[in-house]
């Protein structure tokens, strides 16, 4: 019988968490994980939530939960501004390290931690789960294998409901902290595009703070905000596929996630309600045949529905859909690496690019200069 990988999870408090609401049933699904303590930020949280996980360790100081000699991984689901010290500690420590996207603050930071976990060679993984999502795994496949012909253009939006803000959100409106529209939006948004149809060559953008105040609900003030909250990129891939995309969190409803690849043979959209990493993708075609000696779309020539194959899904049936799925598919490729020694993306490395990715993005709206990347 093959050893469990012990985790201890930073950030595991279900009321407002990532961690509590995706990391923590994604764990509790996957045979080859143990979930053994937890951290949020004081004894009262931390205790509770021990219990309600069934972790045997709470902890409200996340040096504890690291020198716990039990646990084998830790995963670093908290506010971006506190990745690069948690997962700092982690790997000095020597543990194997699940860190949520965005790796760092910024890419400075993203640079030192991934030089840190090369150098310990130690198994690690970001949580950009565009790359893992059976949909767009399929969408990929999809592209790959000729469905559209050559990928000549794409179109990408998301855009989001603005949620009420109080003091444990608050701090996204501070560009200079790192998680914002920008970096978690558009990064995993942006991440899905270079996944599916290849990397930008060039880009230009467009950078706004559309709502520059926001109403702090619990404290009832008001918070000035820098972080930009409407994104415009537009590029060309290295296949020469050009691409527009407008990431934006907008004050009333929203419709989610849509994105359109026209190929020289047909057209792919992707569709959903909800922000793009939580996974309940829609995926519908439309493409040419040959008929006689020239192609052209059969019947109406309207999109049809395409169903994604069970393929793509490499997790226990027991695994929640919603935001557990994705994750848990992130789980399951680190034990491949930690058990079995096999390749693991997206990795830090990988995430270091899409650091420089979204620096590139700011550097041109900055500049009003196309970049060469």
């Amino acid at each position: 019988m093959v050893k469990k990988i012990r985790v201890g999870l930073l950030g595991g408090s279900g009321v407002y968490g990532w961690g509590g609401r995706a990391h923590a049933p994604a764990i509790a699904a996957l045979p080859e994980y143990e979930l053994v303590a937890v951290g949020t930020s004081n004894p009262e949280t931390a205790a509770k939530a021990a219990q309600d996980l069934n972790a045997p360790y709470g902890y409200s100081d996340y040096r504890e939960l690291i020198a716990n000699t039990e646990v084998d991984l830790v995963s670093v689901s908290v506010k971006a501004p506190l990745h690069y010290d948690m997962t700092v500690a982690a790997l000095e420590a020597g543990k194997s390290v699940f860190t949520e996207w965005p790796l760092g603050a910024n890419s400075e930071e993203a640079a030192k931690m991934t030089n840190l976990a090369i150098s310990k060679g130690l198994p690690n993984i970001v949580g950009l789960q565009s790359r893992v999502s059976p949909g767009l795994l399929h969408l990929k496949e999809l592209i790959d294998t000729g469905y559209i012909g050559t990928p000549l253009s794409c179109s990408m939006t998301m855009f989001l409901t603005g949620r009420e803000r109080d003091s444990v959100n608050a701090w996204e409106g501070d560009r200079k902290q790192g998680g914002n529209v920008l970096t978690i939006h558009g990064g995993h948004s942006l991440d899905a595009i270079a996944f599916c149809i290849g990397d930008f060559t060039e880009l230009s953008s467009y950078l706004t703070t559309q709502v520059k105040k926001w109403h702090v609900q619990d404290t009832k003030e008001d918070v000035v905000v820098d972080a930009p909250d409407n994104i415009l990129v537009n590029g060309i891939l290295e296949s020469g596929c050009v691409v527009s995309a407008h990431i934006g969190s907008t004050p009333g409803p929203a419709s989610g996630w849509r994105i359109q690849v026209f190929g020289s043979e047909g057209s792919l959209l992707g569709l959903s309600t909800l922000m793009l990493q939580y996974g309940d993708i829609s995926l519908y075609g439309a493409r040419k045949e040959k008929v006689g000696d020239s192609y052209r779309y059969l019947g109406s020539g309207a999109f049809e529905e395409i169903s994604i194959p069970n393929k793509h899904r490499f997790v226990p049936d027991s695994v929640p859909d919603g935001p557990p799925l994705n994750i848990a598919q992130l789980y399951r490729r680190l034990s491949n690496k930690i058990l079995f020694d096999k390749p693991v993306q997206p990795d830090f490395e990988h995430a270091l690019k899409h650091h420089r990715l979204i620096d590139s993005i700011q550097d041109a709206a900055e500049t009003g200069k196309v970049i060469k990347l």
